[in-house]
């Protein structure tokens, strides 16, 4: 057996029992893509660079909404949006709020890359954390490490919280299972005693497993306290009938929610606004 083989049969034995996308398949590598120090280096400045665009996207928004930026610009990124969306997505309290996840579709060229859109609500958290863990285990170099993934994503609900999934987005759910339960047991064993668990009894879900755990936007109630990782897109709200519970939850300060209600990030006109000339200067001013 060539030492290709043995490395695919050591990734397929990795693979977990429940796949990461929903009916998925995969073409395995034995080797992680490979790219030069020199690229490795933009990709890791590109998140913070994006954040950067992203907080800046917010800041337009908001100013076109008080009359310091044309209107035109609110007038189109809310167009079509439910007005009590809209509305929660101008409290006071969210202004400064942006995704804490997000993902840059590259396109590879002769050239560089090219970035498609900027996705807020990304599938591949679960799947990236596993690529990295198996095949950092295997002995290759990966960007962010065998736990980066999974670390980052800790960050965002270090006491624990719900993943919010909407039948819509169930494709992503296999991944999301494991990256609740690798956060579960990591937890478990940092701080066995019962009493680090924030809801060892369950409150509000009589089927809930650990600090972290994956339930059905269509029936979510939720718990004062426990925060949230919204995975599901905003044109989904009409298909989630216990939705405003969440919103007003939200609204009210009982739960912090990420991606947080902004229907206006998530548009996908933003690069064409960064494109246009008669905002050269806010974009200058902004991003340096």
């Amino acid at each position: 057996m060539s030492a290709n083989s043995d490395q695919l049969a050591s990734i397929r034995a990795a693979f977990p029992a429940e796949g990461l996308f929903a009916e998925k398949d995969f073409h395995l590598s034995p080797d992680p893509f490979p790219i030069d120090d020199a690229f490795a280096k933009e990709l890791e400045q590109l998140g913070h660079r994006l954040f950067v665009f992203q907080r800046a996207c917010n800041e337009l928004y908001q100013r076109s909404v008080k009359g310091k930026q044309p209107a035109w610009i609110a007038e189109y990124l809310d167009a079509g949006k439910p007005a009590d969306l809209v509305e929660l997505s101008r409290q006071k309290q969210f202004r400064d709020d942006a995704p804490l996840v997000i993902r840059p579709d590259l396109i590879l060229t002769e050239t560089g890359y090219s970035i498609a859109e900027i996705d807020s609500v990304p599938g591949g958290i679960g799947l990236t954390g596993w690529l990295n863990q198996t095949y950092a285990t295997l002995g290759s170099d990966v960007i962010g490490g065998a736990d980066g993934m999974l670390e980052g994503f800790r960050n965002l609900l270090p006491e624990g919280g719900d993943i919010v999934i909407s039948e819509e987005a169930s494709t992503y759910r296999p991944e999301m299972n494991w990256v609740t339960a690798q956060l579960n047991q990591r937890a478990a064993v940092a701080d066995p005693r019962p009493e680090a668990d924030p809801n060892p009894a369950g409150v509000g879900d009589p089927g809930y497993s650990g600090r972290w755990r994956v339930v059905d936007a269509e029936t979510y109630e939720p718990t004062a306290g426990r925060n949230v990782y919204r995975f599901f897109e905003l044109f989904d709200l009409p298909n989630l009938p216990r939705i405003s519970a969440l919103m007003n939850a939200a609204k009210e300060g009982s739960v912090r929610v990420t991606p947080p209600f902004k229907p206006y990030l998530e548009e996908k006109m933003w690069f064409a606004l960064f494109w246009m000339r008669p905002l050269r200067e806010f974009w200058r001013r902004e991003l340096g």
